[in-house]
């Protein structure tokens, strides 16, 4: 049997990895409906704090960042990606 502070760290690790899974597949439609409807920018906002991994993942699927921001603690970051027409 593990230690309950072993429990909350394996399920953090488990809801983390959901989450960055939901993520990923969030920004996927994003993108794909703001190619469809001929947007040429999309601006994202997220949780900037932590280790800012979720920001990475974002600039790692093409945005940038444009501005941190807090609300209240919350620390965030607003990213944009602009869309070529074809």
């Amino acid at each position: 049997m593990c230690s309950r502070s072993e429990s909350q760290s394996s399920w953090r690790g488990q809801s983390y990895a959901v989450l960055a899974l939901f993520d990923e597949a969030v920004a996927w439609l994003a993108d794909d409906e703001t190619k469809r409807l001929g947007v040429p920018l999309l601006r994202v906002d997220c949780y900037g704090g932590g280790q800012g991994d979720l920001v990475r993942f974002y600039e790692s699927a093409g945005y940038r960042r444009t501005e941190t921001i807090k609300v209240k603690e919350w620390p965030g970051q607003i990213l944009e990606r602009r869309f070529v027409s074809s």
